[in-house]
């Protein structure tokens, strides 16, 4: 049973919304958030599909790994737009650590 095609028409509308979003704000924290937290709801689908008994396991092992490097690098970003964007002595959301202080030349 495949999926249906609404879910793949959210799924592909959700993708959008955030891209743009990031193309029109890249400096918001608040959008590479959303992004992360879009991936996070990838993974359960990823999930989904490794439950079904008609999955090619290949080909989903592959995808999971793109998907988790793609993660990875998204909740690095930001974790990283975040303590930038934090206040000075104040304590990172994303990451639980206070920004750094600027070097001194």
């Amino acid at each position: 049973m495949p999926y249906s095609p609404w879910l793949i028409r959210a799924v592909g509308a959700r993708d959008l919304l955030l891209g743009l979003g990031l193309l029109a704000r890249p400096e918001s924290p608040s959008w590479r958030t959303a992004r992360f937290v879009n991936d996070v709801m990838d993974t359960s689908l990823i999930g989904a599909a490794a439950l079904r008994p008609s999955t090619n396991r290949r080909r989903l092992a592959a995808f999971a790994a793109v998907a988790a490097g793609i993660i990875l690098l998204d909740k690095r970003t930001a974790a990283a737009s975040a303590s930038a964007s934090a206040a000075p002595g104040q304590t990172d959301p994303a990451s639980g650590a206070r920004p750094a202080a600027p070097a001194v030349l």
